[in-house]
């Protein structure tokens, strides 16, 4: 997973957030199991781009996946709905 989400930092880094999202997607259906950071990774990504809303709905599906409830978290939902 190491390798996996230093590509989607390096992705987000360079504001290809788009494509990073799309890699999450390839991780997912070639059977990986996306963890805490790797949507951590995502959602800074793309709030950094100022797109809450899609900050939002990741943080559904995190929170769907019952991946996190980390203080980061929360902290992170609150911030989105403020944009």
């Amino acid at each position: 997973m190491i390798i996996f989400n230093s590509i989607m930092s390096g992705l987000c880094k360079t504001r290809q957030t788009d494509r990073a999202i799309d890699f999450l997607g390839y991780m997912v259906s070639k059977g990986w199991k996306p963890d805490e950071k790797s949507y951590e990774i995502l959602i800074n990504g793309i709030m950094t781009e100022g797109l809450a809303k899609d900050a939002r709905r990741l943080l559904k599906e995190l929170d769907a996946r019952g991946l996190v409830r980390s203080t980061w978290a929360k902290h992170l939902a609150r911030k989105s709905m403020k944009m």
